[in-house]
């Protein structure tokens, strides 16, 4: 049963350009639905991702109304997926931001939980986020 709901939890969404976001630090990506990143929702709409230091990524509507910096912390991919996505936690009737992956790459940039997320988790008895090293 929690299987199946990390499962359903987890809602890939493909990029739709193409290259290694380490190598353009940039991506673009259409997200049909609004989500949370960070204190904010973000309308659907086309995007663009970009990274402006190792741990900080850019997040901005192509019509210019809803922009964000997020905190981000290095991710490693566990299986041999190679494709570009954005990884958004689903819990309700709401969409998470909480990872962003570059084309041809193992490594991506995992989002710094916010306190929403957080409380939504606990609220629905989930184990909170973990960050952390190997």
């Amino acid at each position: 049963m929690k299987s199946k709901l990390m499962i359903a939890a987890l809602f890939a969404f493909t990029f739709l350009t193409t290259g290694a976001f380490a190598a353009t630090n940039k991506q673009n990506a259409n997200v049909p639905f609004e989500f949370h990143l960070g204190d904010r929702v973000m309308p659907a709409g086309n995007y663009t991702i970009r990274q402006l230091t190792a741990e900080t990524l850019e997040i901005s509507n192509d019509a210019g109304s809803a922009k964000s910096v997020a905190l981000t912390f290095a991710a490693q991919r566990t299986s041999n997926e190679t494709e570009s996505k954005l990884v958004f936690r689903h819990i309700g009737d709401q969409y998470f931001l909480v990872q962003v992956w570059g084309a041809n790459t193992e490594s991506g940039r995992a989002l710094v939980p916010s306190r929403q997320l957080q409380d939504e988790l606990k609220h629905k008895g989930e184990a909170p986020v973990e960050m952390g090293s190997k």
